[in-house]
């Protein structure tokens, strides 16, 4: 069964011409049981995209086009620690100036346990990262569009990937929902590259449409392994955002412990400071509101919103608190 797993939605700006809803309703019709939203340089559309998706049914599986001066590749989370790899990347490629993605991806792979997938057509790509990058995890990318170089293009990727004992995996590089919406995509074009409609503009393939499995399957007829890879990469993507939870930074409380029981220590030395010796009322307000932040687990974000007003203080940078807990 063909799983997408390279998809643009609006959320690439001026490229992908179609919303989530739009996307989520036409694999309703189709029957499509998973997909990967993989936007340009973005996560914009992921929570909403993980979400919607949840609520219909389908499985999200949430990746990202990474584009460089020297590289290009489809980054794929298996789980939270690989969308916080990528997310990463992607805060990387925005701040970063002469960013490099296949350093960027060299670099996660020798210090740390990279926890995605990469898809790639970008030829020295595959072969730098071949040498370090866990070869179930890396996939020469095949895009087909029926064209005499394209056809060359997937028997030198086809050839490259066995060489380096890699995987291939088919991919449609989908940018618009219906074959006749090519003509939008390119109104989009035109407008990011501030040219007329007619110019030579870096279009997509008319090709790039959301194709039914069957018709991926077809496609591929001659390569099955690429359709087949689809699905081992797509059951091993299992991303929980844990969404409506609070995760809060970790405060490195000294010497290791509890937040809470650090908390409660500059409680009572801001008491004394302010009363001198409080009264048996003060104290018992605030062993009151400390069982609540406790109970509530947010001791580590007052503890954060603490240091960073500790810092403000001493620096003498003004601020202003919300709410009288922040305020003290």
């Amino acid at each position: 069964m063909f799983t997408h797993l390279h998809t643009h939605s609006a959320f690439s700006l001026l490229e992908g011409t179609f919303s989530i809803p739009q996307l989520l309703l036409r694999l309703e019709e189709l029957q499509i049981p998973g997909i990967a939203l993989t936007d340009t340089n973005a996560f914009y559309g992921a929570v909403s995209f993980y979400q919607y998706a949840r609520q219909m049914g389908v499985k999200p599986i949430i990746g990202c086009c990474l584009k460089s001066e020297d590289a290009e590749a489809v980054l794929l989370a298996k789980n939270k620690d690989g969308f916080s790899q990528i997310s990463e990347i992607i805060t990387a490629r925005h701040l970063v100036e002469h960013f490099s993605l296949r350093k960027d991806l060299k670099k996660i792979a020798y210090t740390c346990d990279p926890q995605f997938f990469i898809l790639t057509q970008d030829e020295p790509l595959l072969i730098d990262l071949a040498i370090c990058w866990d070869h179930n995890h890396l996939f020469a990318e095949l895009v087909r569009n029926c064209q005499p170089q394209n056809e060359k293009k997937i028997r030198r990727l086809c050839d490259l990937a066995a060489s380096l004992h890699l995987g291939v995996v088919a991919t449609n590089d989908v940018h618009f929902l219906y074959p006749g919406d090519f003509f939008l995509h390119r109104v989009f074009t035109a407008i990011r590259e501030q040219s007329h409609i007619e110019a030579r503009l870096p279009l997509s393939a008319e090709e790039s449409w959301l194709k039914t499995p069957e018709e991926m399957s077809d496609l591929f007829q001659d390569i099955p392994e690429a359709i087949e890879n689809t699905t081992i990469i797509a059951e091993q993507c299992n991303l929980e955002l844990g969404i409506g939870k609070y995760t809060f930074p970790p405060f490195p409380v000294p010497y290791g412990e509890p937040a809470c029981t650090f908390l409660e220590k500059l409680c009572s030395e801001g008491l004394r400071r302010r009363y001198g010796e409080p009264s048996s009322l003060v104290w018992e307000k605030v062993r009151q509101e400390l069982e609540v932040i406790r109970r509530l687990g947010f001791a580590e974000y007052f503890l954060v919103v603490w240091d960073i007003l500790q810092y403000a203080r001493a620096h003498r940078i003004g601020w202003v608190g919300r709410g009288s807990a922040a305020c003290s």
